[in-house]
């Protein structure tokens, strides 16, 4: 199962230490859990997913203490949330038997709340999960949080499943809607390095992102200031910076955008549009 987070129509996070709820607002305007948490975007190589990935600072997506996820399937599974939940059950007893123990908390025509266990298998350490798997006007969603720990808090337990239970995507029209997002991209992908550049620049011209430096592994593009289009409204004067390095046979890709201190308010982040564009044009190749 992807692990993922973000785009919420309504849907709390909550703090750990006793804070009030970080409501998510205007419609899916990603807010981190805090400032000891960072997020990631993800968007599969076929195109076919949206991911955004919540951890704590320090850990990595390979080695995280908690996670809470959120992923959009643009092709919806053709099977029920409930049967797509025992599908992923199944998959794992085939790569771990006797490892996963999962339950079904509620249902409806529409989504299954749920709650798993999986011992300690192979490489995979000892977790913890509970989630919601949902149909909505335009996506397929799949809500979760969870922790390499042998049981959830009952607490911590409660909160999820309540934040999970009420997350509502009525107001999303996309999958994921870059607009609202603030995330940058850190990720790897199984494409050379070479492919990988000559996609970035391309792909930095479609966000009205012009090239302003390039150096071995580095391309940074700077935006015009003021509105250029209806789809890339806001101040602009965003600067996006692009790292790629090579791993082998993939690319380690990194974009981060720059708001500044003038206008920041107004500016958006143009890491995950260029990540998405980039992606679109290696499947050009």
């Amino acid at each position: 199962m992807k692990r993922t987070i973000g785009l919420l129509a309504i849907l709390c996070f909550y703090a750990w230490r006793g804070a009030s709820a970080q409501k998510v607002q205007d419609a899916g305007l990603v807010h981190e859990l805090g400032p000891e948490w960072k997020s990631m975007y993800e968007i599969s190589l076929d195109l076919q997913y949206d991911a955004i990935e919540l951890v704590r600072n320090g850990d990595t997506l390979a080695d995280w203490r908690e996670v809470v996820g959120m992923e959009a399937t643009l092709e919806p599974s053709k099977l029920s949330p409930e049967d797509t939940l025992n599908k992923w059950a199944e998959r794992m007893e085939k790569k771990c038997p006797g490892a996963m123990k999962s339950k079904v908390i509620s249902r409806d025509q529409t989504s299954v709340l749920f709650e798993w266990h999986r011992d300690a298998c192979g490489k995979l350490p000892e977790e913890s999960d509970v989630g919601r798997i949902l149909l909505g006007s335009h996506s397929w969603y799949v809500l979760n949080y969870g922790a390499r720990v042998p049981a959830l808090a009952p607490d911590v337990r409660e909160q999820w499943l309540k934040t999970f239970a009420d997350a509502t995507f009525d107001d999303v029209t996309n999958s994921f809607d870059t607009a609202w997002m603030s995330v940058d991209v850190d990720t790897v992908i199984p494409v050379s390095l070479d492919r990988v550049i000559s996609a970035i620049k391309p792909a930095m011209a479609s966000q009205d992102c012009k090239v302003s430096s390039e150096s071995a592994g580095r391309v940074e593009c700077k935006r015009p200031r003021g509105r250029t289009s209806a789809e890339h409204s806001g101040a602009g004067g965003e600067s996006v910076t692009a790292v790629l390095e090579a791993q082998g046979d993939k690319t380690h890709v990194v974009i981060t955008t720059g708001l500044g201190f003038s206008g920041r308010l107004a500016k958006r982040n143009y890491s995950t549009s260029i990540y998405q564009a980039m992606i679109k044009e290696l499947h050009k190749g």
